[in-house]
């Protein structure tokens, strides 16, 4: 027998080089479901802070447009002030014309506020563009997560500013208390 007679080529792959080829894509796929869902995360973080900023800013430009206190309170239905800030927040006029409602159901995250002085439902503005008696926190949660991943802060003033976590991944409220994800 010659040399090249022992020489057989093969057109395809073998089982190994296809099992290979198979875990190498399951891993990539992996990952990417990951990453995309972190992603996906970070972009219902972004809406709800500015949906929340714009409900802030549209009650605060109301008052003072129409001359009369705005209110942001929470709300189950998008109608009326019941239910919890988890559900939801709308920003009604003083006399009771709906002006903004914003519902949570859709979102896998989880809002929390705190009103000054405690125990307050709800954020009124005055026609001078500043809060009533309070200033206050909103914040975001991932689901199952122990710390926020954002807080919007309301001064007396009426102002707002964004507060991301420190490098202890945690945000600390006026008081320096920390904000934590849990009623």
């Amino acid at each position: 027998m010659s040399h090249k007679a022992l020489n057989i080529y093969h057109d395809g792959f073998t089982l190994i080089e296809l099992l290979l080829t198979v875990v190498i894509a399951l891993i990539i796929a992996v990952f990417s479901f990951i990453s995309l869902d972190h992603l996906w995360q970070g972009a219902q973080s972004n809406t709800i802070r500015r949906s929340i900023l714009y409900a802030i800013y549209s009650a605060r430009s109301s008052a003072s447009s129409r001359d009369e206190k705005a209110i942001i309170c929470k709300s189950a239905d998008g109608v009326a002030c019941d239910g919890s800030w988890q559900q939801g927040l709308i920003v009604q006029s003083q006399s009771g014309k709906l002006l903004h409602a914003l519902q949570f159901k859709h979102y896998a995250g989880i809002v929390f506020a705190r009103l000054f002085p405690r125990g307050r439902d709800k954020l009124v503005f005055l026609p001078n563009g500043k809060t009533e008696v309070e200033n206050g926190t909103f914040w975001y949660c991932f689901a199952h997560a122990n710390d926020p991943h954002w807080a919007l802060v309301i001064n007396r003033a009426g102002r707002v500013r964004t507060v991301f976590p420190d490098k202890n991944g945690m945000i600390l409220d006026s008081h320096h208390k920390r904000l934590v994800c849990s009623s």
